[in-house]
């Protein structure tokens, strides 16, 4: 085989490869979306339940609290 024959094969298996690559996702990318869309037409919609920040136990003294927030405060305004 000459050089420009297997040139030729080369192309015409990497254009193979492509091309399947590019229909296989494709694919993937339709089924998911039709999956998504059944999801939310059968799935109907969530129940939302209001959130509330969980509250710790941080260690700290209620005393000290508005201490640390003054604190913060200072520091931002003097580095604004």
């Amino acid at each position: 085989m000459q050089v420009s024959d297997l040139m030729l094969e080369g192309a015409q298996l990497m254009l193979l490869g492509m091309g399947s690559v590019f229909i296989f996702l494709t694919i993937l990318v339709m089924t998911m979306k039709a999956m998504s869309w059944l999801a939310i037409t059968v799935g109907g919609e969530e129940e939302t339940l209001p959130s509330k920040a969980p509250v710790r136990d941080s260690g700290v003294d209620a005393n000290i609290i508005p201490v640390i927030a003054a604190a913060v405060a200072v520091w931002r305004k003097r580095h604004n």
